[in-house]
């Protein structure tokens, strides 16, 4: 779910980057609905108007965050 509006977001990185750096953007049906400074701010903004689950939220930032995991099992 929401790989359409990820995809959005990854064909429009670099306007998106241009238009919206350090914000957060929440996409929904292919476009930008709301840009907010944080992702509390946009969470409780856009549950007013769109069901959970029906939109993204993202961090606008020049490089994507790496998350790394380790395990012991081998």
């Amino acid at each position: 779910m929401l790989e359409q509006e990820y995809e959005f977001y990854l064909e429009n990185k670099k306007e998106i980057i241009k238009r919206h750096l350090d914000k957060v953007v929440v996409i929904r049906h292919n476009r930008i609905v709301g840009i907010y400074n944080s992702t509390d701010e946009a969470l409780k903004e856009s549950v007013k108007y769109y069901k959970i689950g029906t939109f993204l939220i993202h961090k606008v930032l020049l490089e994507e965050p790496v998350a790394k995991f380790t395990s012991r099992v081998y």
